[in-house]
């Protein structure tokens, strides 16, 4: 039987599970919402209504896990198989690999790299023994005879994605310290942007002398040392005394 197992990692039980899957879903849903992001933007453009925007992420999030179709584009979600044997717990990613960067779960403590592959030699720092060990492993968890249960973890909700999209369109759906470890704007920050783009605004308006609106800087007119705007009083009168 050909084994392929190209991202895999395993644990000590006593490490836990939760604990484990928690600093997945950190790293993964960090490279979710980058691409979610980047894909509505080509979709749909940057002033996109906030509702039309999260529901066409989470149609295209189910679309992708009820259909047969799996085609990259769309691709929001990751998912993990995880099983226990012995003392250890195991766990590789399925579903559309290449769309992924796992190399910063190799990196979560106390997780041992643990891919496994029969149709070429062993790597380099392996040792044989421990390359047949790894074998033996695998083949028990593919038994047919003796089945290992299993587990799927859903980094992102395949048939109700929504709730996970929320903080990815408006940070007041997840708490600050959420947002920062989904490496996603806070609210505190927002409004800070916010703040900072009405003051620039403001600096490039100017009040009107007969209207007395604000009005861009750029396209005013400075008549007898007070500023006229353009759209709103500058007529074929005032045109003349230029």
């Amino acid at each position: 039987m050909s084994t392929k197992i190209y991202e895999a990692w395993r644990w000590k039980r006593t490490l836990g599970m939760g604990w484990v899957l928690y600093e997945v879903e950190t790293i993964m849903k960090k490279q979710m919402y980058k691409k979610a992001q980047e894909f509505l933007k080509k979709a749909v453009g940057e002033g996109a209504d906030l509702h039309y925007t999260m529901m066409l992420c989470a149609k295209l999030t189910q679309f992708q896990a009820l259909s047969p179709y799996k085609g990259p584009q769309g691709d929001f979600s990751c998912d993990f198989c995880v099983w226990d044997y012995k003392s250890y717990f195991y766990m590789y990613p399925i579903g559309t690999l290449n769309n992924w960067d796992f190399s910063e779960i190799y990196k979560i403590p106390g997780l041992e790299d643990f891919r496994y592959w029969n149709n070429t030699d062993e790597p380099e720092d392996v040792s044989r023994r421990e390359w047949k060990r790894r074998g033996r492993i695998w083949d028990a968890q593919h038994d047919e005879k003796e089945p290992v249960p299993k587990t799927i973890y859903h980094i992102l909700d395949p048939y109700s994605p929504s709730h996970d999209l929320y903080p990815l369109f408006d940070p007041r759906w997840a708490t600050e310290h959420e947002m920062k470890r989904l490496g996603l704007p806070t609210c505190m920050k927002l409004t800070r942007e916010a703040a900072q783009k009405r003051a620039e605004a403001k600096k490039r308006r100017v009040r009107c002398k007969l209207c007395k609106n604000l009005v861009p800087r750029e396209t005013a007119h400075r008549h007898q040392g007070k500023w006229i705007g353009d759209d709103c009083c500058w007529d074929e009168r005032l045109r003349t005394t230029e």
